[in-house]
């Protein structure tokens, strides 16, 4: 930007901000007045102003919700985000106005696993014991599928949106008819906790991450195993890429890990973050990953050298959820204040 010397000549400052884990650079902005002397011959700053982000780099902040927020999803369009929250509520904003359509009871738990239907016309929530799923329109609650013996921490249709996966504390992975609301033959059952479920983005494959830190992948045509891997500690997400051929992977042991979604060989790791990584999300172009941590941060990376791109702050409060944009212009992410903060990154 430019400022004005006191003789009035005027001069442009720049300020460059490197990444001292990677060699990609963050321009930034400075706020308020600009003190100058010259010394040697040269204009110098001579008393530093306060830095600030530049516009882009200032998050939208949705604000609703009274507990952390544990469940995010966008419609298929991105026009709409939805919330889930430990006050037992599920939010349904516009994601162009910002401004909160419905807010759905959750019978009272907390609602972590959220999935919107292929159509974007349904929204399915994990709740306790339970999985309700909702009219989107107008929010109204048009079916309870039941079964689980636990807490539900996790849902997910099928491409074609005639399926929903879903897994939790009682260590089922069921398949349910959203037509019809009756469960199908379960793919496996009661071996451990299973935090979190994906189907690959063709259908022809599911994948689940447990507790104990394992990731089981299967064939959906022929409900057989294709693969089992070990990601160190818990896995609390995992997400497919959108061609399909990766699988990412975030736990406590405060990594994620970059698998091929077809024979469960190990690709890459990423390791900045100092705190559980709660989620993980790529992008509409499968270019960068997002993951969100408990250390307050969330990070964009590079798929295909592992750098990280950029770190974006949660005021140091624990991150829980994190979501991309089916258009990829925005990162959304939930955190411990039940804030949701929107960043822009494209």
């Amino acid at each position: 930007y430019t400022v004005t010397h006191n003789d009035g000549t005027a001069a442009t400052v720049h300020v460059r901000f490197m990444c001292r884990e990677c060699t990609d650079a963050t321009w930034l902005g400075y706020e308020g007045d600009v003190s100058l002397q010259r010394i040697g011959g040269r204009w110098q700053v001579s008393t530093p102003p306060q830095m600030g982000l530049a516009p882009d780099y200032q998050p939208r902040v949705l604000q609703g919700h009274t507990q952390f927020i544990c469940g995010l999803a966008y419609s298929p369009d991105g026009k709409l985000l939805a919330s889930g929250s430990g006050d037992a509520t599920i939010s349904l904003w516009d994601a162009a106005t910002l401004q909160r359509l419905h807010s759905l009871e959750a019978d009272k738990s907390q609602v972590c696993g959220l999935a919107f239907a292929p159509t974007g016309d349904l929204l399915a929530a994990s709740g306790r014991d339970s999985i309700t799923i909702w009219r989107v329109p107008d929010g109204l609650l048009i079916r309870k599928l039941l079964g689980h013996t636990g807490d539900v921490f996790s849902v997910a249709f099928a491409p074609d949106g005639k399926t929903l996966l879903s897994g939790g504390q009682d260590g089922s992975l069921k398949l349910w008819d959203v037509a019809t609301g009756q469960e199908l033959p379960q793919i496996c059952r009661g071996e451990t906790v299973i935090r979190t479920v994906a189907f690959s983005p063709d259908g022809s494959q599911v994948a689940a991450g447990c507790r104990a830190g394992e990731v089981r992948s299967w064939n959906m045509a022929k409900r057989e195993l294709l693969f089992s891997l070990r990601h160190d500690d818990s896995v609390l997400d995992l997400a497919y890429s959108p061609d399909g051929n990766l699988l990412a992977t975030a736990g406590t042991n405060r990594t994620i890990e970059l698998w091929d979604a077809r024979t469960g060989r190990h690709v890459r790791t990423f390791s900045l973050h100092t705190d559980w990584v709660t989620g993980v999300a790529f992008s509409p172009d499968g270019k960068w990953l997002a993951s969100s941590s408990r250390d307050g941060t969330v990070r964009l990376w590079s798929v295909e050298s592992g750098r990280q791109l950029r770190v974006m702050e949660a005021d140091s409060l624990p991150v829980h959820s994190v979501a991309y944009a089916p258009d990829g212009t925005f990162v959304a992410a939930g955190s411990q204040d039940g804030l949701i903060r929107l960043w822009h990154v494209k």
